[in-house]
């Protein structure tokens, strides 16, 4: 029997198994992770994580990082694209520190700092401007940063 090189096997390979399990582990952090947040305040959100992810993968996959942080930000009742416009004004200053930052961690562990600071300053000129609700504690910001430090160091 002759086998034919240019012949691929459909849905069985390991690439659409592991397309699958990242979808599926989308699917997870964004309806069920996520609301528990809500609940457990001390369930960190992972938005330097998210910010890592957003900086490196394409645009495809950005979509979903996009979509995290509105959900949060309905489910917190935070102001309205205020991490959006956080994650865009971090991204503006990470790549222009990438230039200076050779090393990868020191990178990394710069874009969670400034992600969460840039987070604060959104909210605090939200509430000067708007006099709406301050809902910023720092105790629980340096929290999530710390606990998303060490998903980023042990993330490839």
């Amino acid at each position: 029997m002759q086998t034919f090189s240019y012949m691929q096997r459909s849905g069985n390979d390991e690439t659409s198994i592991k397309n699958l399990l990242k979808i599926l582990f989308y699917l997870f952090f964004v309806f069920l992770y996520e609301p528990l947040t809500t609940i457990y305040i001390y369930l960190p959100p992972f938005f330097g994580f998210l910010f890592w992810y957003f900086y490196t993968q394409s645009t495809k996959e950005k979509i979903f990082v996009l979509t995290y942080l509105y959900l949060y930000e309905i489910d917190h009742a935070l102001s309205s694209f205020s991490l959006i416009i956080a994650l865009f004004v971090t991204l503006y200053f990470v790549k222009k520190l990438q230039k200076f930052l050779l090393c990868g961690y020191c990178l990394k562990m710069s874009a969670i700092i400034l992600f969460y600071f840039f987070i604060g300053v959104v909210q605090i000129l939200v509430y000067i401007l708007f006099q709406t609700k301050l809902t910023l504690d720092i105790s629980l910001l340096l929290y999530y940063i710390v606990w998303d430090a060490v998903a980023i160091i042990y993330a490839k």
